[in-house]
Order: C-alpha cells, then structure tokens, then sequence
C-alpha cells in the first residue's frame, strides 16, 4: 500500500470513498466496483464484505446458514455498511483522529 503512504494520499482515498458525487444517492465506498460513474455490486465492497463476515457470519457454523429460510441478514449488513463508514470518517484529514464527543459514538441516536 505505499499509495497510501502520505496523509494527503489518505485523505484524497477517504475523501472519494465518503462523497456522494453530485447526481449520486450514494457514496463510493459501497459499491464493488465503481468505475467512470458505472457501479457493480452495492454493499459487495471489500471493507463492507471483511467486516459482516467478521462480525457475523463467524456466528454460523456453515456461513451458509445465516441465509437459509427466511433469515436475510440485512440488518448485519447495514450495520456492516455503517462501521466501514465511521472507520473511514476517523480518517478524513489523512490520519486517525477519533471522535470522543457523543457525537462520534456509535450508538442507535447516531445512526
């Protein structure tokens, strides 16, 4: 990752991923593939995929089984969404800086 190595390649990375371009419902850290303004695989992106696996399909015995049935696992997804979303945002100015106010909280008044 030495693309990644200044604050202000950082900041350019976080900054594109978290902005919704203008004509957009979205923002571009969502998406698998976003490329010259075409989009393939909402909620498939990389950071989003690690963290629901990791915070959720570890509960399953057979990955396979939190979609068996009618069991949709769409909040752990969402939630997913929002962690990649908030880790991101702790990296807006090209280093980590945490937000310890209230406001920075990860809670259901803040999401």
């Amino acid at each position: 990752m030495d693309e990644f190595d200044t604050k202000d390649a950082i900041t350019n990375l976080v900054n594109t991923l978290l902005t919704i371009p203008e004509g957009e419902e979205t923002a571009p850290f969502i998406w698998r593939e976003w490329v010259n303004g075409k989009k393939k695989g909402i909620f498939q992106a990389e950071l989003i995929l690690n963290v629901f696996a990791l915070a959720h399909l570890y509960l399953f015995d057979d990955p396979f089984d939190c979609v068996a049935g009618d069991h949709k696992p769409t909040g752990a997804l969402l939630l997913s969404m929002q962690v990649v979303e908030r880790g991101l945002s702790f990296w807006r100015n090209g280093e980590f800086i945490e937000d310890k106010t209230s406001r920075g909280y990860f809670s259901f008044d803040n999401y």
